[in-house]
C-alpha cells in the first residue's frame, strides 16, 4: 500500500487506514510537502506508532531531500520502532533547534516541561515562560485525564531562527473533546451538544469533564487567554472540528482532515511577543 501526502488534507488517508483493521502488510508513505511543522511531525509519528502495533511495516520517503534530511535527523522512524509499548526517550537532535519527539506520561510530565523550560530559556532569554509552562502542562494533563488514547500523548516542539518562532504541538489518538464532552454533559443529565459547541464549551473558564489532583482545573481557557493576550496564534483540531486562535479571536471551521480523530494542538510562540522577566533587584539590609 502507498500514500501520498501533498497536503494536511491528505492525513485523511492515515486516519482512515487507523480505523480499518489491517495487520502484517507494508505501508510506503511518500511525502510530496516541503515544508513539517510539528503538526505534520506528531501525525506521522501516531499513525507509524499504531500500525507498528498491528506489525505493519513502514516505510517513508519524501520528494524533497530537505525533508528527508529532516526526518532522518529527528530520527521519526527509530522513536516510533522504540515506543510501541512504553515510552522510550531518544537522545538530543543534532544540526537541528528542536527537542525530540516525546512520549509523555504522567510521571515523567514534569521532567519534560523542566527540560522544555530550558530548551525555551536557550532562545527566550530575559523572556517570561511561567505562563508558556503552565500552558504546556495544560495541555498534556488534558491529555491523561479526558483523551483516552491507546498509545498515548506526544510533545514536539522545534525553534525557527528566522521568524525567531518556537511552534509546540501536543497530540493524542483519543476520543477527541466533542465526545469527551458529551459523554460529560450526558452523566449530569444535560443535552448533547454539536462537536462545535463542545469546544467552545471547553474553552470557558474552569470547565473540565475531570478534577484530579494533576489537574490544573484551568482546562483550554488558560491557553486561550495567554496567547489571546500576547498576540499569538493556535490551532486545535478535535474529531471534525478545526478552531483557530488568533489575536482578534477565536474562529472554528470543518476539519480539513477527514477521519480524524483525538485531539492536536499547535502553539505558534512569537518570542518577541513574550512578556519580558522581570528583574528583581535583591537589597542589602544592615542592623
Amino acid at each position: 500500500m502507498t500514500e501520498i501526502l501533498k497536503s494536511i488534507n491528505d492525513y485523511f488517508k492515515l486516519y482512515s487506514i487507523m480505523r480499518k483493521e489491517l495487520s502484517n502488510i507494508n505501508i510506503e508513505l511518500i511525502i510530496e510537502k516541503s515544508f513539517l511543522e510539528p503538526t505534520d511531525i506528531l501525525i506521522l509519528t501516531q499513525f507509524i506508532i499504531k500500525q507498528n502495533q498491528r506489525n505493519c511495516e513502514i516505510t517513508v520517503s519524501a520528494s524533497d531531500s530537505n525533508v528527508l534530511d529532516y526526518l532522518k535527523a529527528i530520527k521519526i522512524v527509530d522513536f516510533c520502532s522504540k515506543n510501541i509499548d512504553m515510552a522510550t526517550t531518544l537522545d538530543a537532535i543534532e544540526n537541528y533547534t528542536a527537542m525530540p519527539i516525546r512520549r509523555v506520561e504522567e510521571e515523567s510530565m514534569f521532567s519534560y516541561i523542566d527540560s522544555t523550560q530550558k530548551y525555551f530559556r536557550s532562545f527566550c532569554d530575559g523572556k517570561d515562560l511561567s505562563m508558556l509552562d503552565l500552558c504546556l502542562s495544560e495541555l498534556i494533563n488534558n491529555v491523561h485525564n479526558h483523551s483516552h488514547s491507546s498509545i498515548g500523548a506526544y510533545v514536539f516542539c522545534q525553534y525557527y531562527s528566522s521568524q525567531n518562532e518556537i511552534k509546540l504541538a501536543v497530540s493524542d489518538l483519543g476520543i477527541g473533546i466533542p465526545m469527551s464532552v458529551n459523554s460529560f454533559n450526558k452523566s449530569k443529565n444535560q443535552k448533547e451538544l454539536s462537536s462545535r459547541e463542545c469546544v467552545i464549551w471547553a474553552l470557558k473558564e474552569n470547565m473540565t469533564t475531570k478534577s484530579i489532583p494533576q489537574n490544573m482545573g484551568k482546562g483550554l481557557d488558560i491557553i486561550k487567554s495567554f496567547m489571546g493576550k500576547t498576540n499569538l496564534t493556535w490551532k486545535l483540531y478535535t474529531n471534525d472540528v478545526l478552531m483557530n486562535g488568533y489575536p482578534s479571536g477565536i474562529k472554528y471551521e470543518e476539519n480539513p482532515i477527514s477521519f480524524f480523530n483525538g485531539t492536536l494542538v499547535q502553539l505558534n510562540i512569537k518570542i518577541d511577543n513574550l512578556p519580558d522577566l522581570e528583574i528583581i533587584e535583591s537589597v542589602e539590609w544592615s542592623f
